[in-house]
């Protein structure tokens, strides 16, 4: 004689979807949670840490305290006032871009072939850093994002910089 589950069967499968749709936002914020609390330079994970970036829906944060080191190949300002950093990374550094997003970055002249990641500086920020010159080697502490409309990874919004003199330059953090 066989038994058969008195459960319906939609239940099991609204079960799985309930429970996904409480652990994935879950597993999503811890990480994001832990990794800004590691530095005070970081923004609170009650803070965006987007904010003040030029059109921030174009970028998917991926960690939202990260640090990278690297020297300077090419520095300009653009048209909506961010310091635009194109840096040759350093070994510690390489895993923050992939080949496709340095092949990416590389189609830009300003990358002039050697830049493997681009770090930018907003304006609200720009008052508390120091504008890095080319040959500078640095490392800057900002959001790890995925930027959409170019396809590749970077620095932006910078935190805070550290010269290989030592020196400390935190943004500004101006308000609008």
């Amino acid at each position: 004689m066989r038994r058969m589950f008195s459960v319906p069967r939609f239940l099991v499968p609204l079960a799985i979807l309930l429970w996904l749709l409480v652990s994935l936002p879950l597993w999503l914020l811890v990480p994001r949670a832990e990794a800004q609390d590691t530095d005070p330079a970081c923004p609170s994970p009650s803070e965006d840490p987007l904010d003040g970036v030029h059109n921030p829906r174009r970028l998917r944060v991926i960690n939202p305290c990260q640090s990278a080191s690297g020297t300077v190949t090419h520095i300009e300002t653009w048209a909506d006032g961010d310091w635009n950093i194109y840096v040759d990374l350093d070994p510690d550094s390489e895993a923050l871009a992939s080949a496709e997003g340095i092949q990416k970055l590389r189609e830009w002249p300003q990358a002039g072939g050697g830049a493997e990641m681009l770090w930018e500086a907003t304006p609200a920020d720009q008052g508390g850093l120091l504008e890095p010159s080319t040959g500078q080697h640095l490392e800057v502490l900002g959001a790890h994002v995925y930027d959409r409309t170019w396809g590749y990874t970077e620095i932006h919004p910078i935190y805070e910089q550290t010269y290989d003199d030592g020196s400390t330059y935190a943004r500004s953090q101006a308000s609008d």
